[in-house]
């Protein structure tokens, strides 16, 4: 063997520190400028054009220094890496099978003083694949069995390194799937060694499980027992041509889903699935570039919107969706009806069906985990925190439970009917879910293709992963399947699951007979005589290696019984109740009716979901008499998750609904500007987006003026302008090509750059693309520029999500300063209370503040109740540029209207408080002190309440104004 060691693309960067030479290197390396490629010991050897007739000789040396350079060129005696050595590397780091292995050094030594020492021709020869292949399918099963008899209990960072440089060592090695999930294992390893408490030994099992039998099924491949080409791209992987590819031609192509990532390799993969309109087939078109490559490589086009009639191309052997190259993209044309209706002709009629076509998948180990599917479905349910697609018949399948994936739904499903998923269904832990990519919706009478994907089965695992380092706990899925109501039979299983994942994680010398007893016996009460005996024969064993694969066995057998017993559920739809919030998403509803003083308090409390919220909020609303809604009005304009309940609710009493509409939208009091997007969310921009809805439903003249005259440029800000025109017209402006291209640019900037316009330009008809980024771009830079985005396109359903990061703060420091920058511009009063939490911590007190700034008036209540809880926040200078940002009558009648009359000593108290709290603004300072000398006129000089005021006062009037 090799003493060179694995080098990935990615960690290029941090060995090859000078850039520029790399960037050099990897320029010789593309034009093909190194010749005679070998290894020898420890080191790499190769020739490249000099400037003379002699070829430079760089070499890479492997030793306990480190990577080193050398090279027989000039420039190699001033850096440690020069150009031709930086090109050696990146050909070893992008093809470790290119390098023939040699008996001898392939070219003299450079000497220091750049000469070379004389050395005897080497011989080469090429390659030997196979041995390569056969060697490392023996260093996997010589971890897999010492991991399984060891277990990870006392498992260290290091041995997760040592795995994780085996599994860069697999891909150059060209083996795939044992790449792929040996780099898992690395990452699972390396989760147990920092924090056990978030380890999950589910994905462990299964990861160990896949490693045995890939490599056990590639050692019989290597001795002679051929796979079929389906398995040799799944688990070998090759470089297909052209001529090794099937063609195929006459293909009707849509585009349902574009999608990219970037791999734990640090690979961009930017892919379109598509389902072809004869067949009913399921395609992906990938383009695969290492991450440095992709930025200056011409993206892959997407297709979104279009027909690829009479499309060409070639297919790669392999499982559904199966990988094509289009070479031809034939006659292409926009969607519509016609195309549509075909599309739907190709969906899984039901929920039964999508889980029969998962069971048969799961069956066939070497096969991908998930399944593409075009599920037929007329609702969505939510229940016990996530959604359900329900199909005709009451069978409802599971999707994730992610506030991406339901913002992205929910959103899409707006004024619409819902007629199919397109995704692919996976399992969740052991939960059968189905990962949408997309939804065939029908709006208006029309059919509509919305894309919806925030990431495939895949994604979302690694996504729980961090999320469990994050909180340092995982979400068991047993606790899961109780709430869900799974059936006991599923439940045992699932325990008996869960516990031999745990004897791997442990070390399998821990299933002994004592521990294997009540297996057993669970399974006999199932009916699971042969899974029983085979148990306890494994338990008898003493050696753990010979338990290693009838444990692995098991394991498998108990997945794919979970999958069949946990999978679809009957509901009763005639018991569901459409959510007010969107129509295709059905409900359990609650009883019970909240009054006047109770719904503030309700809104947010977390007892029900928010759809349940809502059929309560919107009975409860229905029955408040006009006074009461008066008097609610503060409190609920201002909050974006009962916005669309209030039309109703208002329109009782036109006069009420039309004078408080006018009155919030011809408001001329304006906050101060911090930045140049908060100019646009002062104001209170929820309340007006409730006015203009309001407005719409009265439907009469005097209000159809106000709303043509919400669309003159300086009435509102560009998105409520936009609101305003739709509400008139119900035409949205589509995007013109020049808007949309750049959203899906390689490089992130001009990505950022493209949100950032569609912000500005009040693009309300770019927000479900503008949802997918927030959801699922590779670069956190372009996600938090989209959650901006988003807040200047008022897209309320982004709330929670963006509440939750600011809460999360502990966790992820950066995004919950985006998060809480987004609340600001948005103006919704459900920011409020994180923001102020956050506030009373010192947590960004600069951010925070700015934040409670743009959202405008409606923070005063709130912020004058924490500060009379806690009286020193009043001395903040935070809580002091809330004040100054505010419109200073609009704190004088708030602060006036929490006196009582005739004043008291408290009311001194509470107000030495708001005085000190509007140091920043004197002339309210001033204007509080007249009020309260007023107030304290008629009392005694002598009570208590007289002299604290009069103290207040003095301290007021002397005080030197404050800049």
């Amino acid at each position: 063997m090799s003493d060179v060691r694995s080098v990935s693309v990615a960690e290029l960067r941090t060995i090859i520190a000078d850039p520029a030479e790399l960037a050099k290197g990897t320029q010789i390396h593309d034009k093909g400028g190194l010749n005679h490629l070998a290894r020898h010991g420890a080191k790499l050897f190769a020739e490249a054009a000099g400037s003379g007739s002699a070829p430079y000789k760089p070499q890479i040396v492997f030793d306990e220094k480190g990577i080193r350079g050398r090279c027989s060129c000039m420039a190699a005696r001033s850096r440690p890496f020069c150009k031709h050595a930086a090109a050696l590397l990146v050909a070893w780091a992008r093809d470790a099978s290119g390098f023939a292995i040699s008996e001898a050094p392939v070219a003299p030594e450079p000497s220091l003083d750049g000469g070379a020492k004389k050395a005897a021709k080497p011989k080469t020869g090429k390659v030997d694949a196979n041995a390569l292949m056969r060697s490392g399918v023996g260093q996997v099963l010589t971890l897999v069995r010492e991991l399984a008899s060891a277990g990870v209990s006392a498992i260290a960072c290091e041995r997760a390194a040592q795995v994780r440089a085996l599994a860069e060592q697999l891909r150059a090695e060209r083996l795939r799937r044992l790449s792929a999930r040996t780099m898992e294992l690395a990452s699972l390893l390396d989760l147990a060694a920092r924090d056990y408490g978030a380890f999950d030994p589910e994905p462990y099992a299964e990861a160990l499980g896949d490693l045995l039998l890939s490599a056990r099924r590639v050692e019989k491949h290597l001795d002679g027992e051929a796979l079929k080409p389906e398995y040799v791209e799944e688990l070998i992987g090759r470089n297909w041509t052209k001529k090794d590819r099937e063609a195929l031609s006459g293909l009707d192509l849509v585009q349902y889903s574009f999608r990219h990532s970037v791999t734990a390799d640090d690979f961009m993969i930017r892919e379109s699935r598509f389902v072809e309109l004869n067949t009913g087939e399921h395609f992906s078109e990938k383009q695969i570039l290492p991450s440095f490559l992709a930025k200056r490589t011409s993206p892959k086009a997407s297709y979104d919107g279009l027909l690829l009639r009479g499309a060409s191309g070639s297919r790669y052997p392999g499982f559904a969706p199966v990988r094509l190259e289009v070479g031809d993209c034939g006659k292409v044309e926009e969607l519509d009806q016609k195309t549509l209706d075909r599309v739907s002709l190709h969906v899984t009629p039901g929920v039964g069906a999508a889980l029969a076509a998962l069971q048969e998948r799961r069956r066939d180990p070497f096969a991908p985990d998930a399944i593409p599917v075009a599920l037929a479905c007329s609702s969505l349910l939510a229940e016990a925190g996530r959604l359900f697609v329900i199909d005709k018949d009451g069978s409802a399948l599971a999707l994730p439970k992610d506030g991406d994936t339901e913002l992205l739904l929910t959103s899409a499903l707006a004024e619409a009917s819902l007629i199919a998923v397109f995704g692919e269904i996976a399992l969740d832990g052991a939960l059968p879910s189905l990962f949408p990519f997309a939804v065939l919706l029908r709006r208006h009478g029309e059919l509509v293709l919305l894309p919806v994907g925030a990431g495939d089965a895949g994604e979302w695992q690694i996504k729980q992963r961090a999320k469990a380092v994050s909180s340092g706990k995982r979400e068991r899925w047993l606790v899961v399947a109780r709430e869900l109501g799974v059936g006991a039979g599923a439940l045992i299983l699932g325990e008996l699951r869960e516990e031999l994942a745990e004897t791997f994680a442990e070390g399998l010398g821990s299933l002994d007979r004592r521990r294997a007893e009540s297996w057993v016996a669970r399974l006999n009460e199932l009916g699971l005589a042969k899974p029983a005996a085979l148990m306890a024969d494994v338990a008898s064993r003493g050696d753990p290696a010979e338990k290693l694969d009838d444990a692995v066995k098991l394991h498998q057998v108990f997945s794919i019984g979970l999958a069949r017993l946990a999978s679809a559920r009957a509901v009763a739809v005639d018991g569901l109740t459409p959510s007010p919030l969107h129509p295709a998403i059905h409900v359990q509803a609650p009883e019970g009716h909240w009054s006047p003083a109770e719904l503030p308090g309700m809104l947010h409390g977390g007892r029900l979901d928010r759809h349940q919220r809502a059929v309560v909020i919107a009975r409860s609303l229905a029955s408040y008499s006009e006074s009461e809604l008066d008097q609610l009005a503060d409190s609920l304009w201002a909050d974006g998750s009962v916005t669309s309940l209030l039309s109703d609710a208002y329109t009782r009493f036109p006069p009420l609904a039309y004078e408080l509409a006018r009155g919030i939208l011809t408001s001329q009091s304006r906050a101060r500007s911090y930045s140049t997007e908060s100019q646009w969310a002062v104001g209170a921009r929820v309340s007006k987006l409730t006015a203009l809805k309001v407005l719409a439903r009265l439907d009469d003249p005097e209000s159809r003026r106000l709303l043509e005259r919400c669309i003159e440029p300086k009435e509102l800000d560009p998105a409520l302008r936009a609101t305003a025109r739709y509400l008139l017209s119900g035409v949205t402006p589509p995007l013109a090509p020049t808007q949309v291209e750049p959203l899906h640019a390689a490089n992130r900037e001009d990505r950022i750059g493209a949100l950032q316009r569609l912000g500005r330009d009040g693009a309300i008809a770019a927000l479900p693309i503008v949802r997918q980024l927030a959801a699922s771009d590779p670069s956190r830079e372009v996600r938090y520029a989209a959650w901006a985005t988003q807040a200047l396109l008022l897209d309320l359903d982004a709330v929670d999500l963006l509440v939750e990061r600011v809460r999360a703060r502990g966790l992820n420091d950066e995004a919950a300063r985006e998060a809480a920058f987004a609340l600001g511009l948005l103006g919704d009063a459900r920011g409020i209370a994180p923001l102020l939490d956050a506030f009373e911590q010192a947590w960004r007190p600069s951010t925070i503040a700015e934040s409670l700034c743009t959202i405008g008036p409606a923070i005063l209540p709130a912020l004058l109740d924490r500060v009379d809880a806690n009286p020193d926040l009043a001395g903040r200078a935070a809580a002091q540029q809330v004040i100054t940002g505010t419109p200073a009558e609009t704190t004088f009648n708030i602060v006036c209207g929490r006196l009582v009359d005739p004043i008291e000593e408290a009311d001194v108290e509470r107000m030495a408080r708001y005085i000190k709290l509007a140091s920043g603004l004197k002339p309210l300072k001033l204007k509080l002190a007249d009020e309260l000398e007023g107030r304290v006129a008629e009392l005694d000089p002598k009570t208590k309440a007289y002299k604290a005021a009069s103290a207040v006062i003095k301290r007021a009037r002397a005080e030197k104004k404050v800049k």
